[in-house]
């Protein structure tokens, strides 16, 4: 299966499952008029039989009186009354009636009735004229609305200029079955049973004034008759037939989702990256934001895109999982021999299950480990506390805790303070190294009498700031700043020349954004870059 993109995928199985409540619901509709319609049909056809007996017995009774209504003539011309829906999406239902129609019309100078709108749509464009359109009664229609048809079609048939009349229309068998049919309705016949009783109520019957009277009054109440029942007949097949194709639409609705949610499992993991990065808007922000800053981050997205790239060309069945596992920055310790000579990096959270004969912790200061957000909540300390005590039970021989005496940090060089959580640990387990660090940090302790932010912002001081009496080393010469502008050529021993795009000042230092030539646009710390650059 090949793949597709991911952002149209996801808008084709949106626009079918929209297209799917839209079959559904009108599957429901369609239930309940089906339902409606069935009771009506099943209580029009005792009165149809019933008047189809009648007539039948009139019939037999004149069969040799010279009625208009059975009287044969040469055909010229015929009247086709065609039955169809007001609405498409019913499956074959409207097609079907008219194929019929068209094959009984084939041939001959006939005109054409219509009752339904899909009817009048039909015939407005085929060849044969239509008498008289009835569109939208369907659903309404009583036994009294037949009769300006039914008059009709008698006058055609009587003045001459129809020598015949049928209806085409479709009989309701089951909810699951529909049936196309073209009867006659005149010149009227009757089929004649050969086994029909000579004697009893036929013959016992009287007709007041005659037999050929009481035939010619009653056949227009019985094409009245005839036509409301097909009417009906046709309308609880339309609906059933409209059910049956909106739930095989579902279906195939449901089907295609399911194929295209397969599907997406197919689009490539490059493909992945660009979805999630449109949906996340992260890119975009950064572009639309500007600065150094975030354009090193969208260097960074680019590059992860290469790599995406990369390992898609050298792998024949990438996926993401294999993905994340080549790029974490640790290897798994469950895959690596005891005896394997390797530095492995992981997450405190990772080291849970594990052990080593030497554990390094870096980062031990209050602000990163214990974080400045766990500091502010006694239930986020404890969790912290005992993420401690994992970390360092993890190391079977040697511990090592290391921390920063300083850090640049918002554009300020600052002190750091040794983690808390190195002061609940016995004194004598501790290297000399790590009480001196102590008693830095005592040294340097905010006041307890400030509240929580000021508390937060004194976790980190400068040199000068220590309590008076308290051993801190003297402090180094300040480096003087270069004298760096915006505009300069500067030559770099690793970036080659450039030039100086704007200077920033930050504390004791000044961060320099330098387009180099050959290396593209770099953020450099004006002090350490003056030992590898000059001015040109």
């Amino acid at each position: 299966m090949a793949s597709g993109n991911m952002k149209d995928i996801k808008r084709r199985i949106k626009s079918v499952q929209s297209t799917m409540q839209i079959t559904k619901a009108m599957e429901l509709v369609a239930s309940s008029k089906m339902r409606r319609a069935k009771e009506r049909a099943l209580s029009v056809r005792p009165y149809f039989n019933a008047m189809y007996e009648t007539v039948a017995r009139l019939a037999s009774v004149t069969r040799d009186s010279d009625s208009v209504y059975t009287r044969r003539r040469e055909v010229k011309n015929s009247l086709y009354i065609v039955i169809a829906g007001d609405r498409g999406l019913a499956g074959g239902y409207n097609s079907n009636v008219f194929k019929l129609a068209a094959a009984e019309m084939e041939g001959r100078n006939a005109s054409v009735i219509t009752i339904g709108k899909k009817a009048q749509e039909h015939y407005a464009k085929r060849q044969w004229p239509v008498a008289a359109d009835y569109p939208g009664v369907a659903e309404t229609m009583r036994i009294s609305d037949t009769h300006e048809i039914v008059g009709s079609l008698v006058e055609a048939f009587c003045s001459g200029r129809a020598d015949e009349v049928f209806l085409c229309y479709t009989e309701f068998v089951s909810p699951l079955q529909q049936e196309a049919k073209c009867i006659q309705l005149l010149p009227v016949s009757f089929e004649r049973k050969e086994n029909a009783d000579k004697g009893g109520a036929h013959v016992l019957t009287e007709y007041d004034p005659s037999p050929e009277a009481v035939f010619n009054a009653v056949i227009p109440e019985y094409l009245y008759g005839v036509l409301y029942g097909a009417v009906v007949e046709s309308y609880c097949s339309e609906q059933s037939a409209r059910r049956m194709a909106m739930e095989a639409a579902s279906d195939n609705a449901g089907e295609m989702i399911e194929n295209l949610r397969r599907l997406r499992e197919f689009v490539s993991l490059s493909e992945l990256y660009d979805e999630l990065l449109d949906k996340s808007g992260y890119l975009r922000a950064l572009q639309l934001k500007g600065g150094a800053e975030e354009e090193s981050r969208i260097e960074h997205i680019e590059e992860l895109k290469s790599y995406i790239v990369d390992y898609e060309e050298k792998n024949e069945n990438p996926s993401l999982g294999d993905f994340l596992e080549n790029m974490a920055l640790y290897t798994d310790a469950d895959k690596s021999g005891e005896d394997e000579d390797a530095v492995i990096m992981m997450t405190m959270h990772a080291a849970k299950v594990l052990e080593f004969p030497v554990v390094f912790l870096a980062g031990m200061e209050d602000g990163l480990f214990p974080g400045f957000r766990a500091m502010e909540k006694e239930e986020d300390m404890e969790e912290e506390r005992r993420l401690c005590y994992v970390a360092v039970t993890r190391a079977k021989e040697q511990l090592y805790l290391t921390c920063a005496e300083r850090r640049l940090l918002y554009g300020r060089t600052q002190y750091a303070h040794p983690s808390r959580f190195i002061d609940e640990m016995p004194e004598e387990l501790l290297d000399s190294n790590i009480v001196e660090s102590r008693r830095f940090s005592a040294a340097t302790a905010p006041d307890p009498t400030l509240d929580r932010p000021q508390v937060m912002r004194a976790r980190y001081v400068s040199a000068g700031a220590a309590k008076p009496g308290a051993s801190v080393a003297p402090a180094k010469p300040a480096v003087p700043l270069p004298d760096y502008a915006a505009g300069d050529r500067v030559r770099h021993r690793a970036f080659g020349d450039g030039m100086i795009v704007s200077v920033k000042p930050m504390g004791g230092d000044a961060l320099l954004e330098i387009a180099f030539d050959q290396k593209g646009t770099k953020r450099l710390m004006a002090k350490s870059a003056s030992l590898f650059m000059q001015v040109i």
